[in-house]
């Protein structure tokens, strides 16, 4: 079967064996088939040469982008004639605003989007002529056969071969052979597909088309000069720009007000009117690295002075201690009463003896820790601890403080009696001034820190190793993080009795409160060579005098 070009017309007589008029009536206007749209006349190419006297129009029928459906397309008409003159272009009137070019950008999209929405439309047209074009095979082959006459007999030839005649005949009612019926399955499937794009393209150019429209009123507002809605934003972003600048200028005003000195015309470094430079400089700041600037400044000359009181304190506390205890080492004994538990004895803590024995604790070199040191040693002076009890018994460490013991309260204790501690805060030895810490003299077991923020009264024994939990940053609750509990002394004797004080029942629901009271019976200062003398007379079989083994140098055990 010939196929005939897409702009050529059939002759007369001229008939194809594909069912004849499909190519010519339908006009499937892609890849070479006629189209709907063909030769246009332009009427007012008509009027004009008639108006010029002479000259004739054609219009000739183009197909374009975005055109007529299949191949007709926009008819573009020229007029030619003998005193006809080209009519000259005037260029269009420019907007001159921001709105024009959106809108030619999306009339651009829109264009473009329905070039892609024409091509897909010829694309499903020429699918339905290549269908059209089988089912006309199929049915001009069975026209065929339905008119083929029926063979004639002939009796010299055997009558095998009239069978095999038949058998290479094709049935008329036979359906289409496998590949014909899968072409036409495929095509259908590229038409479905061809469809959806077509359907998502148009959702596509609608949703630009309304951005064009709602651009378009904006380009006529623009033109009319009705800009209330713009104005009204301007307004609004003005006043907000306005209420910016005078809060920054108040707290401007606040930030020099707070940095300039108390007394005007004192004498200040820099000499005098050296404030008044000061105060200009500060008002003079625009930027916020400016402020940053000035404020770490004044952070670094507070942080000197800070440094400047602790070695003053630190160096007061050191003096005062040599003084009134000489350069050490320092030993200080506490003799404390518990009720001890016996392989031999009762069962029940109520009737375990009472008993007593001494802890005997090596400060810190007066060099490292001069504060704590000191501190510790005036408490034990004035006697501060005398009938203050062991509280705390927990798996790390073991608290004392200026508590008493109260059976019949549901905490166990009184806390921070007066009576206790009015002696502390009238004598000034209640807390540390500040965190001192020597990283030479870590939380290691068996040594003594000062609990809290800031540390005291209360002590505690590091029954294991607490260099991290109680070392720089090891108490993340607290403010300053980055401090650590002051560590300050060593148990050197009466490790056993810890040891012993760990078979005194605790209630962990309430933080691991001793239920039987542990007393602090007397705390002394120990005198002599090296700052310790011979121990106290024994009372009972409770006092303990065992010395622990040398721990990396740093407390040494007494001979």
């Amino acid at each position: 079967m010939l196929r005939s070009r897409g702009n050529r017309q059939q002759r007369p007589g001229e008939q194809s064996d594909s069912g004849g008029s499909y190519g010519g009536s339908y006009g499937g206007s892609y890849s070479g088939y006629g189209g709907y749209g063909g030769m246009g006349v332009a009427s007012g190419a008509d009027d004009y040469n008639r108006s010029s006297g002479s000259g004739s129009s054609t219009a000739s029928g183009r197909s374009s982008t975005g055109g007529g459906y299949g191949g007709g397309g926009v008819g573009m008409s020229s007029a030619y004639g003998r005193n006809s003159k080209p009519l000259s272009r005037q260029p269009p009137p420019s907007t001159g605003g921001g709105f024009l070019i959106m809108f030619a950008f999306f009339s651009i999209m829109i264009l473009c989007l329905g070039g892609a929405t024409y091509h897909y439309q010829r694309a499903i047209v020429r699918v339905d002529h290549e269908m059209m074009v089988i089912e006309s095979r199929l049915a001009s082959q069975r026209r065929r056969l339905n008119n083929r006459p029926p063979p004639v007999e002939d009796k010299d030839e055997p009558e095998e071969e009239t069978e095999d005649e038949q058998d290479d005949e094709p049935d008329a009612g036979s359906p289409p052979d496998e590949d014909t019926m899968k072409i036409i399955r495929d095509l259908e499937v590229k038409k479905k597909d061809l469809q959806r794009s077509i359907g998502q393209w148009a959702s596509r150019v609608a949703k630009l088309e309304k951005d064009v429209k709602s651009n378009q009123r904006e380009v006529e507002k623009l033109e009319k000069g009705d800009l209330s809605d713009y104005t009204a934003q301007i307004e609004k972003l003005r006043s907000d720009i306005d209420a910016e600048v005078a809060k920054a200028s108040a707290y401007k005003e606040e930030f020099v007000s707070a940095h300039k000195p108390v007394e005007q015309g004192g004498i200040i470094p820099g000499g005098p009117g050296q404030a008044i430079v000061v105060k200009r400089e500060i008002e003079k700041m625009e930027s916020l690295d400016e402020y940053e600037e000035y404020v770490q400044m004044r952070e670094d000359a507070l942080w000197d002075k800070i440094d400047a009181l602790v070695e003053s304190m630190s160096a007061e506390s050191r003096r005062e201690a040599l003084e009134w205890f000489g350069p050490g080492p320092h030993h200080v004994q506490l003799e404390i009463e518990y009720p001890r538990w016996s392989e031999d004895g009762p069962s029940e803590p109520d009737d375990w003896p009472r008993v007593r024995g001494v802890l005997e604790i090596e400060l810190a070199p007066i060099q490292a820790m001069p504060i704590a040191v000191n501190l510790f040693l005036q408490q034990v002076h004035h006697k501060l601890w005398d009938g203050c009890v062991f509280v705390i018994n927990a798996m790390h460490i073991l608290q004392a403080g200026p508590h008493r013991f109260a059976p019949d309260n549901d905490g166990y204790y009184d806390a921070n009696i007066p009576e206790l501690m009015d002696r502390f805060v009238d004598g000034k030895l209640d807390k540390m001034p500040f965190q001192e810490y020597s990283k030479d003299f870590p939380h290691e077991q068996y040594t003594l820190g000062f609990a809290g923020r800031p540390g005291g009264p209360d002590f505690y024994v590091n029954k294991i190793d607490n260099s991290v939990n109680h070392g720089p940053g090891g108490q993340g609750h607290h403010d300053l993080h980055v401090e650590a509990d002051p560590s300050f002394g060593r148990i050197v004797r009466g490790v056993e009795i810890i040891q012993e004080l760990n078979r005194i029942p605790t209630d962990g629901a309430r933080g691991h409160l001793l239920k039987y009271p542990v007393v602090i019976v007397e705390a002394r200062v120990m005198a002599g060579p090296r700052g310790r003398g011979p121990p106290p007379e024994a009372e009972g079989e409770g006092v303990k005098d065992s010395p622990v083994p040398e721990t990396n140098g740093r407390f040494a055990s007494p001979t």
